[in-house]
């Protein structure tokens, strides 16, 4: 249903009148910090699911987001490359395909589309690997509502680099690296 969604937001952006502008319409940096908020989320019930302390989790829990003023489209971009490549690895291991890749002819590398895009990505894989290992697990928690977001840049910086911490101690947890 999200990359439904997902599919018809950019259908929606291609086709408005200037070409230029078309990745950029009624698209806010709130809509990439709310599914790093879910990419969190899904984290947390991983974690939960292969913590084999109490005061690990407690840890785990405990990761705040990271600093993130001054950032731009740039930087946020660069860390959901660094994401994806910890995630890809994981997903290796449990034999599921790394996520897709956002088409720079629909969203320009380093714009808040390819941001949206590779974000919303990175969520569905994380959430195919939540599904492969235990299939009758509710998913549609993990999913954001397009209407529900809040924050810029420094937050889906900040969040994006929890996630990353978070994803580093649950790797290492099961021994991936």
């Amino acid at each position: 249903m999200q990359s439904l969604r997902r599919l018809l937001a950019v259908l929606a952006l291609l086709c408005t009148a200037d070409p230029a502008l078309a990745y950029d319409v009624e698209l806010r940096w709130g809509h990439v910090t709310t599914t790093w908020q879910r990419i969190n989320l899904v984290l947390m019930s991983v974690a939960e699911k292969v913590a084999l302390d109490d005061e690990w989790l407690d840890k785990l829990k405990a990761v705040k987001p990271a600093a993130g003023a001054g950032r731009t489209a740039a930087d946020v971009n660069e860390a959901i490359a660094a994401f994806r490549r910890k995630l890809d690895k994981l997903s290796t291991k449990h034999k599921v395909d790394p996520a897709p890749t956002h088409r720079p002819d629909i969203a320009p590398d380093g714009t808040l589309a390819a941001a949206y895009l590779d974000s919303g990505f990175l969520l569905d894989a994380l959430i195919l690997q939540v599904v492969k290992n235990d299939p009758v697990r509710v998913i549609g928690q993990y999913y954001p509502r397009f209407e529900d977001a809040k924050g810029g840049e420094a937050e889906t910086y900040g969040l994006i680099l929890q996630a990353d911490e978070r994803l580093a101690a649950i790797m290492a947890e099961l021994g991936v690296k």
